[in-house]
């Protein structure tokens, strides 16, 4: 009778150690599984920020041109206001012909070359 304890005491042994390597391939897979996973995510996320990334260098240069086109605009908008200024000093102070009749016709000769040199 002791051999078959002895015996069913090895069994037994040998099912618990079975069973708790069982397990423990198993906690092992699942880890591997779980670091498969994670990899992946990560990789998906150093995707999105790369995409992210591009897309914000995309919109730098977008705002950095429109930077330089709003600083022309401005350069022009300021030269347009300067020549204004000089042509309206140049009206206030041109001379007029104190005759009616006259002055009528002196209008009409500058209006015309304003009119053309404003083309230009």
């Amino acid at each position: 009778m002791l051999k078959w304890t002895s015996f069913a005491a090895f069994v037994l042994f040998l099912t618990t150690a079975a069973a708790g390597l069982s397990v423990a391939l198993q906690q092992r897979d699942l880890r591997i599984e779980e670091k498969a996973r994670a990899d992946e995510q990560i990789d998906n996320l150093h995707q999105a920020v790369a995409v992210r990334d591009q897309a914000l260098e995309a919109w730098g240069r977008v705002a950095q041109e429109q930077t330089l086109r709003v600083e022309a605009a401005e350069r022009a908008a300021a030269a347009a206001r300067q020549e204004m200024q000089r042509r309206t000093a140049r009206a206030l102070t041109a001379p007029v012909p104190a005759d009616c009749h006259e002055a009528a016709k002196w209008m009409a000769v500058w209006g015309r070359e304003r009119g053309q040199a404003w083309a230009e």
